[in-house]
Parts: C-alpha cells; structure tokens; sequence
C-alpha cells in the first residue's frame, strides 16, 4: 500500500500525481483537500480544511513549520483523518507533493517518505526539517538545472532529477487541425492569476484555456497553438516541455519566490521568453513576436527518469523498509 498526500492548491499537484500514479502497480491511495478525481486509480480520501479560519493563530508554529494554526477544528480534523489512516492502512511509503507537515507525520508512524521539492529558497527551518525526515526528495526539474532550489545541498545525495513530470509525456504530438499564424493560447492557473491582454492583441486570435477549469485535457488545444502564454507553475512547464510550443512566461508572486526561479532558469536556457510583471497594452505585440522563430529548447527540460523513474523509486523503498 502507497500513500500519495497531494496538495489542493492549483492543478499541478495533481497533474503530476496522475502521472505518477499510473506506474504504481499496487493500491495507490490519494489523501487531499480536494474533491476525488474520477480517474485516481484507487482509494480517494478528502481531507478536512485547515485554512478556513478567518484569524488563523501562529500557523507557522514560530518558524518550525509551515501551516499548523492553533485551535483549528479543520487543522484537528484533517490530522485525526490522516493519523487513523496511517496506523489502519501501514502503508510502505508515502509520497507527500506538498507539506512539511504530512512529511512529519508520516515519519512519526514510521512510514518512509518521498517529497517533492519545489524550486525557490527552500532553506528555513521548515522545508530542512522536511527534507531531513525524508528519505528521499524528489525535484521535477532536470539536474541540469539543479541550482533551481536553494537549501538542498545538505540534502544533495537522495535527491532524485526526474525532469518535466507531465500526463502527455508519452503521448505523441497530435495533429495540428487550424493553419499556422498568429493563434496566442493563453493558458490560465488554477493556482493564481496571471497578467493577461485587456481585450484584442492587433493581428493576434486569442484562445482562453482553463480560466473556468472547463477543458481538463488541453493537449490538441497546446498543439494548435503558435504561442503559448502561460505562469511559471510546474505542471503547466511540464506539459509544454511535450507540446514543444513556443512560450511567453509570466512568472507569479509566489511564496519562497518559486515561479521567479524556474522562469530565471528557463529564460537563461533559452527554452522560453520570460517577463516580470505588468505587461502593458501596447507590449503585448512585440511580446508574442518575440516568441516566435525561436529554437526549440523544451528538450532541456525534459530530460530525467519521468513519472515512471519516480514510480520505480517509491516501488524499490516501499520494498526495501529503509532508505
């Protein structure tokens, strides 16, 4: 039995734990905020919120963590949700994506842990307890770009590259059905809200995906389109690193300046165009120009183990009982 904590806020937590999940060829059981995905392969269990509350009371626990508000009904709830599923279901291992929190937990009941890292400064005390407790860490990004998170070099040796963790990774790239021109997608987070045109960019057709989280699957949408405008999520880079479209990134305000570092990274590799902030009316042509004729780079961002190189590590901890 595996375990797989997922974090509610946006899509790519998710995204990235689907892609995962299909390589687990044992009960695979997802504990989350978020409502049960049709297409989990296995046990769903929605956990109670712990971020209702109006006034949350030291919620960082004076710096030792990250969200464990005092007297919160929902915060008891979801811990008393997930303590009698771990010492009911003794899973092998469990995969936290992502929470300092659960990370604890979980080795409090003696269960082994896979975290992900996500890029940004990772180096309070919180994310060094997670990734001390950890047996092994896994960070969605290839080793190339092993600089991207900062805290991880005491933590260096089971830390595991596994490059863009994306649903489309072996899919092939579908046809195109419009003709090649000037089609702009702009694809919108879940997670946050990013700079977007204030009505008609001249000469451009503009597509809105995902503002509403109607079109769960955009890959024919990313296919056709000639740029890509997106944030700098994870998941959303993951997916485009396999639709190889050229890409205008729109880096979000963030906590430990997570989407600044990745599109820093990107921009400095040459896989996309990044701007940092605002971007005015009349920008908006020169912007989605500049993206096109461009190399293809997504390559760079694609190279690593994959899901199937996360499944294979869960797969050998859960069997080995130990790091």
């Amino acid at each position: 039995m595996i375990g797989y904590y997922i974090h509610h806020v946006g899509r790519g937590h998710l995204n990235r734990a689907l892609s995962i999940a299909r390589y687990l060829p044992e009960p695979v059981t997802a504990l989350s905020s978020l409502a049960p995905e049709p297409s989990w392969p296995g046990e769903w269990i929605q956990l109670e919120r712990d971020d209702d509350a109006e006034h949350p009371i030291a919620p960082d626990a004076n710096g030792a963590l990250h969200w464990v508000p005092l007297r919160d009904a929902g915060l008891n709830a979801r811990m008393l949700q997930l303590s009698q599923w771990l010492g009911t279901a003794r899973p092998d291992c469990m995969i936290v994506d992502v929470s300092v929190e659960i990370v604890t937990l979980s080795r409090l009941f003696g269960v082994p842990v896979v975290s992900m890292v996500l890029p940004g400064d990772r180096t309070d005390a919180a994310h060094q307890l997670g990734f001390q407790l950890s047996s092994a860490i896994v960070a969605p990004w290839p080793a190339e770009f092993s600089e991207l998170a900062r805290g991880l070099e005491p933590h260096r040796h089971k830390v595991h590259h596994a490059g863009a963790l994306s649903r489309f990774h072996d899919r092939p790239r579908p046809p195109r059905t419009t003709p090649p021109g000037q089609r702009v997608l702009l694809l919108h987070g879940q997670g946050g809200a990013m700079p977007l045109p204030d009505g008609l960019v001249p000469g451009w057709e503009l597509i809105h995906l995902g503002q509403d989280g109607r079109l769960r699957d955009p890959w024919t949408a990313l296919a056709d389109a000639d740029v890509v405008v997106t944030h700098a999520g994870l998941g959303a880079l993951a997916d485009l690193a396999y639709a190889r479209r050229p890409t205008l990134v729109l880096p979000g305000a963030r906590p430990h300046d997570e989407q600044r570092s990745t599109a820093a990274a990107m921009q400095k590799a040459g896989i996309a165009t990044v701007h940092y902030g605002p971007v005015a009316a009349h920008e908006w042509p020169r912007l989605l120009e500049s993206c096109l004729g461009g190399r293809d780079n997504w390559q760079r961002w694609r190279s690593g183990g994959g899901p199937r190189g996360v499944a294979d590590l869960v797969l050998d901890l859960a069997a080995a009982g130990a790091p």
